[in-house]
């Protein structure tokens, strides 16, 4: 996808607290984060949406709803039960990194 054609706006951010987090623990809670800003709204319920992400690892481990790191697992069970709780229909889309609107 090409995120230049749209205009974005940052809704959530969150600081990379730990030097010895991983990438990949930091792109899942930011997938997290957004799931749980999206169900603030009771409109939002049942809803599909776009979410790109520039990590292939949480891209493929939220499509599959399932991970052998135990760190990334804890991250998958909060995503998957926030999309069963609110009927959710989110559909990942990869991005390159230096064309990530979030950056």
């Amino acid at each position: 996808l090409n995120p230049l054609e749209w205009d974005w706006k940052v809704v959530v951010s969150r600081r990379w607290r730990l030097p010895n987090e991983h990438i990949k623990d930091v792109e899942s809670q930011g997938y997290r984060l957004t799931l749980e800003w999206r169900l603030r709204k009771l409109e939002a319920i049942g809803t599909r949406f776009i979410h790109l992400l520039d990590s292939i690892v949480t891209i493929g481990i939220c499509c599959k709803g399932r991970t052998y790191s135990n760190r990334l697992r804890k991250v998958l069970l909060k995503v998957n039960a926030l999309i069963l709780a609110g009927h959710l229909q989110p559909v990942l889309g990869f991005c390159r990194s230096h064309l990530n609107p979030s950056r």
